[in-house]
């Protein structure tokens, strides 16, 4: 954009003296028109020859004719009062023809101006602003004689004859001053205009809004072109993304919520009022989309069945990692209690035996948030109830359970939550801490202290049972007692000799055992059906009698004994 700056404005700025130019007679060769400088007198001398060097005769005699008449006078010169055409008369008397030698007269200055162009320009706060590749270049032009020269003065310099168009190729203030001669030198006078030269594109840098971490940022981040230009001012700045051939005039703060996660590139220019162009910038940057990651490591009691179940001993720490930025905060949340922020310590469930929620997530250094995790966890802080059995005979009394060897003993557990781990048993010193695993054989005779208790699957330990056991193999020992005492001997049908005893005699039974004591004591007579003995046997036939007697403890543990004997007359 050029233009035509003729204004005076700055005039005063700068002061630069012109050159003294002499009022001279010019004369074209081509046209042999005389020009004459207006201001200078006029003095007619006559010749016998055109030949320069011939004598010439200044004429000075001069009279004024007029309406008044003709009078003389002293001026010998002519006083050209007007720019222009001017004659000098000769009137032949006879033949009335009137010569005429014509001459111009010049009393006007030039007019000259300056085109300042080839530049982009810009008027700011009354200062003109040229881009690169301004040119100067100056135009005169003269009503009489013509334009002799344009002289120009650059920034103070003495002025000089205007040959060519000046170039402008260094960046700062300039006032030019210039006026034209004509030939018969008139000049004009000095005009002068001022303007900057900017050939420095602006400086454009990047500003980062909202969250972000160094060159990582939040996609709810936004970005600020900042452009300065110290001239002429910075007229738009032009912006695009990665590979987008597309550039876009920033108008405000960049959103980039719209890319994708990952690397990205902005790249930045900005343009000045004169068409100064910034070389492209570029910001690499990161959009970080992605929260951390939060894990949850419980440590000690834990058992995991168709729900996750844990003690009241049981702690647990949380730790988490980010891809980027790290993380900031972690927090987590037991159920509907309040959100706590965790700081690296181990920390547990409340110790009531209850259903639990722990939901924890995590932030990263530019607010990513992670969706909560949540862990059900079963707090189960009772023991499981352990019992035994035995598979047989047993008595028990006053603490203490009797069994024969054939007998063993079993244990069985339940528990409402985790469930029964193992049952744990201890015999005497002789075995200590024994899982259970099948029912327990005691061989031999002899007394027995057990503890037993059950363990369920977070290590709930149940409070020892104790249990005594006396193993008795025994049977009792059968004592008879007859009411009178035998009356001789006799032959049985058999031929053995048999004690003989009177009608009506009484048979006494007893039985002692020194263990688990005697239960029961039967007996049968011949063949009579075998019965409880509650009263003494009366026998009240004669004959050859048979008794069998059989005794059984509390345990089971029997003995039988059979008598024969001869009821007589």
């Amino acid at each position: 954009m050029g233009g035509y700056f003729t204004s005076n404005t700055y005039a005063q700025t700068i002061q630069v003296a012109p050159l003294n130019h002499d009022l001279k007679v010019y004369k074209d060769l081509d046209s042999e028109m005389l020009f004459w400088p207006q201001e200078l007198p006029v003095y007619v001398w006559l010749s016998t020859s055109d030949e320069e060097s011939s004598p010439k005769h200044k004429l000075e005699n001069a009279v004024v004719v007029n309406q008044e008449g003709e009078r003389d006078i002293d001026q010998i010169s002519i006083e050209l009062e007007l720019s222009g055409n001017q004659y000098i008369r000769w009137v032949n008397y006879d033949t009335k023809d009137t010569l005429m030698l014509k001459f111009q007269a010049d009393g006007i200055e030039p007019e000259s101006n300056v085109k300042l162009a080839e530049a982009q320009t810009f008027l700011k706060e009354n200062i003109q602003f040229f881009g690169q590749n301004l040119k100067a270049s100056f135009n005169a032009k003269d009503e009489h004689s013509g334009v002799e020269y344009i002289y120009v003065s650059v920034n103070g310099a003495d002025f000089s004859p205007y040959f060519s168009p000046f170039e402008f190729n260094q960046e700062k203030e300039y006032v030019i001053s210039w006026y034209a001669v004509d030939n018969v030198g008139n000049s004009e006078a000095v005009q002068s205009t001022k303007f900057s030269v900017d050939l420095n594109a602006p400086t454009t840098r990047h500003q980062i809004n909202g969250i972000h971490q160094g060159s990582v940022l939040s996609n709810s981040a936004t970005i600020s072109l900042l452009s300065e230009d110290a001239l002429s001012g910075v007229d738009r700045i032009h912006y695009q993304f990665d590979n987008n051939t597309e550039e876009t005039v920033s108008v405000g703060e960049i959103s980039v919520s719209e890319l994708r996660e990952g690397p990205h590139s902005l790249f930045y220019k900005a343009y000045d009022r004169v068409g100064n162009l910034e070389e492209k910038n570029e910001y690499s940057f990161y959009i970080d989309r992605t929260p951390p990651e939060t894990v949850l490591t419980i440590e000690g009691d834990l058992f995991n069945g168709s729900q996750t179940y844990v003690s009241d001993r049981t702690r647990y720490r949380l730790s988490s990692s980010d891809n980027k930025t790290g993380v900031k905060t972690i927090k987590y949340q037991i159920s509907d209690d309040v959100v706590q922020i965790y700081n690296n310590e181990m920390f547990k469930l409340p110790s009531k035996s209850d259903s639990y929620a722990l939901s924890y997530w995590s932030f990263d250094n530019i607010s990513n948030e992670e969706t909560k995790n949540t862990s059900l966890l079963l707090l189960d802080n009772q023991s499981p109830t352990t019992i035994h059995s035995f598979t047989d005979r047993q008595f028990t009394q006053r603490g203490i359970t009797w069994i024969p060897s054939s007998t063993k003993l079993s244990f069985t557990s339940t528990d409402d939550l985790s469930g029964t781990n193992y049952i744990s048993y201890s015999i005497d010193n002789d075995l200590q801490n024994v899982r259970f695993t099948d029912n327990i054989e005691f061989p031999n005779e002899g007394k027995f202290n057990i503890k037993y208790w059950g363990t369920d699957l977070v290590n709930n330990v149940e409070s020892q049972h104790s249990l005594i056991i006396v193993v008795d193999n025994t049977a009792p020992f059968i004592i008879t007692n007859f009411s009178t005492s035998k009356i001789g001997s006799s032959a049985a049908v058999d031929g053995s000799i048999l004690d003989e005893y009177p009608l009506g005699t009484k048979l006494f039974l007893a039985a002692t055992d020194e263990s688990s004591g005697t239960d029961q004591i039967l007996y049968s007579l011949n063949t009579s059906k075998e019965q409880i003995f509650s009263a003494p046997i009366v026998f009240n036939e004669v004959g050859e009698q048979t008794i069998t007697i059989r005794s059984v403890d509390r345990v089971g543990n029997e003995i039988s004994k059979k008598l024969r004997l001869i009821i007589g007359e």
